[in-house]
């Protein structure tokens, strides 16, 4: 766990931008000397989520760019839930780093997830078919799984 004290506007960024070069996972958490509070949400290297006081995404963005200084912690570890308007999309990950003042090589798109999971409601019961890496797909249908090889 990374902790670091008063630090000035640039001084936060570049210490996310290190973090994102560095094609690290996890939440960064801090607060501004106005008090608010921000929260990052990194996935290999890139922003996935980022919330700053009330505000959310790339406004969020937007509004932490403009504090004084600041303190933050980073945990590797840490899962937190999200709420779904901080998401950065993968088309806004260039006006993120705008808003940011970063300068890094940046994938363009999100980083795939391991699984990725639907819900299918069939006769009124959800099941959930998980994609899988290998062109498996697990089928759970009354509560019984079953493993299907992808044509």
């Amino acid at each position: 766990m990374k902790q670091h004290t008063d630090l000035t506007l640039a001084e936060l960024q570049e210490e996310i931008r290190v973090l994102c070069e560095e094609q690290v996972t996890g939440t960064l958490m801090g607060s501004t000397n106005e008090n608010k509070f921000f929260r990052i949400r990194l996935q290999e290297g890139v922003i996935s989520h980022f919330i700053y006081g009330r505000e959310y995404g790339l406004d969020g963005a937007e509004k932490f760019s403009l504090i004084q200084s600041g303190r933050y912690t980073f945990s590797d570890d840490l899962e937190m839930p999200f709420p779904e308007k901080s998401k950065i999309q993968s088309s806004d990950i260039s006006k993120l780093f705008e808003a940011l003042n970063l300068q890094i090589s940046q994938p363009t798109s999100q980083p795939k997830e391991q699984d990725k999971q639907q819900a299918i409601v069939y006769r009124g019961r959800k099941s959930i078919v998980a994609e899988k890496q290998n062109k498996q797909k697990t089928i759970v249908y009354r509560g019984r799984k079953s493993v299907v090889a992808d044509d």
